[in-house]
């Protein structure tokens, strides 16, 4: 019984090594295959450890003593960066789909526009804005809210470079009218919109 135990406990012990060995290549395989790059790290003693550290101190500290290949850091991982203005252009769509109520579109899925009967003729003509209902909307209705808020927030977003230190005072007095102008126009169509959408709402 005592061999068998042995047996296993040993059979176990090399299943695990050859487990942490199989983990030990496949971390190194990118760093092999030349899909990652690691920088040359080099540590130094922190000034605040010691104020003069010996020759023989500062030779053990200054590399690291473990291979490049298993010391991946963020500048040498071969991870392209991705431009600021594409991550704006991201943020700003998806702010408008936000906006738009395409959560509610999706769940919903409401008509584009909708219909309404004129009382004087009788002719059915088609709505764009579903009155009387503050938590409803046509797919029109939200992607033209959407557009408000997007060229609103557009104008802050003008207003703000306006306030940068190296420009023209032309480019800078154009740029603080086009923003001003943008956040006032989408501040009074958002009004005209809640009022087409309430009548009566803040008269």
């Amino acid at each position: 019984m005592k061999g068998n135990t042995a047996a296993k406990k040993e059979q176990q012990q090399q299943q695990r090594g050859v487990m942490a060995a199989g983990a030990a290549a496949l971390a190194v395989a990118p760093f092999t295959l030349g899909l990652f790059h690691a920088p040359h790290l080099e540590l130094r003693r922190p000034a605040w450890l010691s104020a003069v550290p010996s020759d023989d101190d500062a030779e053990s500290v200054e590399k690291s003593p473990l291979p490049d290949s298993v010391l991946p850091g963020s500048a040498g991982w071969g991870i392209p960066t991705i431009p600021k203005s594409l991550l704006f252009a991201l943020a700003f769509a998806s702010y408008f789909l936000v906006m738009s109520g395409v959560i509610y579109d999706l769940i919903v899925e409401p008509p584009s526009v909708g219909s309404a009967q004129d009382e004087r003729t009788g002719a059915v003509k088609p709505v764009a804005i579903m009155q009387y209902r503050i938590n409803g909307q046509f797919i029109i209705e939200g992607l033209s809210a959407g557009m408000l808020f997007v060229l609103g927030g557009l104008g802050f977003i003008i207003l703000d470079k306006s306030t940068a230190k190296v420009m023209l005072p032309r480019n800078r007095i154009l740029m603080f009218l086009s923003g001003f102008s943008l956040v006032i126009t989408c501040c009074f169509m958002c009004w005209v919109f809640i009022r087409s959408k309430i009548p009566g709402y803040m008269a």
